[in-house]
């Protein structure tokens, strides 16, 4: 799997699993959350202001997304409005290209600390809270 989806997928998987739960709100989602699927390892940072920090590494790369971020009943949306990748190319390159793309996808709020994002493809994305501060 291409690091680029890899880190949608990571993004997707923490929108997906906290928009899944009835009543649940950007607030539910504040906090820093922690993945790793495929080589991957990604944290996501959710702030109350809506804004969001996304850090992944996966083959040698490292990218920092930064942006905002919008939960609507089971629909989690994130843009990012700045990024960073570091890394051998061409790796750097796809992460770079993709790390702007805004991300729509389902969620699912297993309970306060899991989350299960569910994008599209290629599979369902599991986030642990690490910490209920960002």
């Amino acid at each position: 799997m291409q690091l680029s989806n890899l880190y949608f997928v990571a993004v997707a998987a923490v929108a997906a699993s906290i928009a899944g739960c009835k009543g649940a709100s950007s607030e539910d989602l504040v906090g820093t959350w922690h993945s790793a699927m495929g080589g991957a390892e990604s944290t996501y940072h959710f702030r109350k202001d809506k804004t969001f920090t996304l850090e992944s590494s996966f083959a040698g790369c490292n990218a920092v997304a930064t942006g905002e971020y919008e939960l609507d009943g089971q629909k989690l949306f994130m843009g990012a409005a700045d990024s960073k990748v570091t890394g051998p190319e061409p790796m750097a390159g796809q992460m770079r290209k993709d790390a702007l793309r805004p991300i729509q996808t389902q969620i699912k709020f297993e309970s306060p600390t899991l989350i299960t994002m569910m994008p599209d493809s290629p599979s369902p994305i599991k986030l642990t809270r690490t910490s209920p501060t960002p």
